[in-house]
């Protein structure tokens, strides 16, 4: 069952690559280099421009591409930077704010503790000026009793 030798085969082969349109040859002359969108559009002696073109192009976009990116980045960075700057506002804002409220509680608790200085002072002064009442009292009593005894004695002496 060996396929014999096909000189028909190759005949076959050839007559398909002939029904198959060929491109259109290249169009002589200088072309737009620019709009090409295929090697084979491009005349042999234009196609070193043309890969030099498209080398620029490529290096083009990418540097485009490069550029973009980074203005990316950066903004990124900048965005970045605003919520770190933003947050350190809210974090300052947020210990003033603590501070203030100590220094609130500080200032409360130095006059409640003024107030109630005061109010043992005033309580000392009222409890020193009654000792210093009894005493006068004691000390009128005694009195009284010795005029009395000298009184008393004198009398009978």
């Amino acid at each position: 069952g060996a396929h014999p030798a096909t000189p028909q085969h190759a005949a076959h082969t050839q007559s398909a690559t002939q029904s198959t349109p060929a491109p259109p040859p290249p169009p002589s002359g200088p072309i737009d280099l620019e709009h090409v969108t295929d090697l084979s559009q491009v005349p042999l002696d234009q196609q070193p421009a043309y890969m030099k073109l498209l080398a620029a192009k490529r290096a083009q976009a990418r540097r485009e591409e490069e550029e973009r990116l980074e203005a990316e980045a950066k903004e990124r960075a900048a965005a970045k930077l605003r919520e770190i700057e933003k947050r350190r506002e809210d974090r300052e804002a947020a210990e003033r704010a603590a501070r203030e409220a100590k220094d609130k509680e500080e200032k409360a608790r130095r006059a409640a503790e003024e107030k109630e200085r005061r109010a043992k002072e005033a309580q000392r002064k009222i409890e020193e000026a009654e000792r210093t009442a009894r005493r006068r009292e004691e000390m009128a009593a005694q009195a009284r009793a010795r005029a009395q005894a000298l009184v008393g004695g004198g009398g009978a002496g």
